[in-house]
């Protein structure tokens, strides 16, 4: 598979994971998007949105990690630095 696509995949998978745990549609978020004050995440979604990234990326996100999240870009760069380092 080509790398841009892949990285378009992970983008849409990430950006997916948010938008089930925000209810806020997926078409609707963009990688600027605030995870708090525009998508409405709170204490306990971002850690269930933590778990499901964790589970679908087979990744760790630590405590640290989870609190440095502000946009959807954080959890997308994460994502993406934990799988090269893998």
């Amino acid at each position: 598979m080509d790398a841009d696509l892949q990285e378009m995949e992970l983008d849409r998978k990430v950006i997916e994971l948010i938008s089930e745990a925000s209810g806020v549609g997926s078409d609707m978020i963009r990688p600027e998007s605030s995870l708090t004050d525009e998508l409405g995440l709170e204490s306990l979604d971002m850690v269930e949105l933590a778990l499901a990234v964790e589970d679908a990326f087979e990744i760790e996100i630590s405590d640290d990690e989870l609190d440095s999240f502000q946009t959807t870009d954080d959890v997308i760069d994460h994502v993406r630095t934990s799988r090269l380092s893998a």
